[in-house]
Formats: C-alpha cells, sequence, structure tokens
C-alpha cells in the first residue's frame, strides 16, 4: 500500500515556498528553506496523553517546530497501520473534534486515505498527543513539511500568521 495524501480532499493549505514570509509569535521570519518528511512512529501501548515532542525523544524532531533553531513544522497527514483504536490530542484538546475525543484508526486513516492534521508548529508544546490502550499497537505514519527560516525586518504587504493554537491565518 503506498500513502496517497494527494488523493485526498485537502483543505491544508499548500506548501509555502522559499522567499515567503511568516508571522510567529509577533515576529517576522522569511522561508529559506522547505523539505517534506515523512516518518514512521510505532506507539507504546498502554500510555495515556504520551507526547511526540523533542522532549520525549529526539526522534520526533522533524515533526515538531523549533523557532529558536529556525525551523517551522506543518504536520500534513497521519495514518494508522491497525484497526486499534489511538486517541489523539493537539496540545490538550482532541484531534478530531472539540466535543469529544474520537479514536483513529486503519478505517479512518491509512495510506490510501490519510487523516488530514492541517496543524503547525514553532515549539515543543505545539505537538501531537497520544493514548493508547495496553494490549493495543499501532503505528503512525506522519507527512510534514519542515520550514528552515529566518528573521524578516520590515513589515511585508502579505504573510501567513502561525498561531498559538497550531492555525494559519492569512493576512495582506
Amino acid at each position: 500500500m503506498s500513502f496517497k495524501p494527494y488523493t485526498y480532499r485537502t483543505e491544508r493549505l499548500p506548501i509555502r515556498k522559499a522567499g515567503e514570509i511568516l508571522q510567529i509569535a509577533g515576529s517576522f521570519y522569511e522561508i529559506r528553506e522547505v523539505r517534506i518528511t515523512r516518518q514512521q512512529i510505532t506507539l507504546t501501548a498502554g500510555v495515556s496523553d504520551q507526547t511526540l515532542n523533542v522532549a520525549t525523544s529526539s526522534t520526533y524532531e522533524p515533526i515538531v517546530g523549533n523557532i529558536k533553531k529556525s525551523r517551522v513544522v506543518h504536520l500534513q497527514y497521519l495514518a494508522c497501520s491497525t484497526t486499534d483504536a489511538v486517541y489523539l490530542k493537539w496540545q490538550e484538546n482532541p484531534l478530531l473534534s472539540r466535543a469529544a475525543n474520537l479514536p483513529l484508526n486503519s478505517n479512518l486513516a491509512n495510506l490510501e486515505s490519510p487523516y488530514e492534521v492541517n496543524k503547525w508548529s514553532y515549539d515543543d508544546s505545539m505537538c501531537l498527543k497520544y493514548s493508547l490502550a495496553a494490549g493495543l499497537s499501532q503505528t503512525l505514519t506522519i507527512e510534514a513539511i519542515e520550514y528552515f527560516v529566518a528573521p524578516y525586518k520590515g513589515t511585508p504587504e502579505k504573510y501567513l500568521e502561525i498561531t498559538a493554537d497550531g492555525e494559519a491565518v492569512f493576512h495582506g
């Protein structure tokens, strides 16, 4: 089975290009380099609200931004390998619905039809968390875009603001 995110209905922003401007925490940054990353993560069973960030493991660095290291990450797609239910959160909120923490599995998000995450990260707190019951197994395949940025002097006419809750808003 191959990963086919582009056959799925996309609402996420297209990949940004070098030279475009981002606003993060009130400061402007110019995108200098863009990389598409895809990472498989085997989840540990019997955990609740386990973070997928650098404080947990350095292997998660490609899916978590760090503006101090000039890196911003846009999580785009996520697929599950098994029908075992995994519960995902973005920061403290359920990922699939704000109303309820719904489970995700390969019936809902697989390599042929992945779940569209569409969240941005510029620090270690802006990350996915998961809960997986004991005795279950799950491997996530995550596609993300890494943007390497540099401070931008001045005020641009157009820019993309990345908010503290991982959303993106165009200005200009």
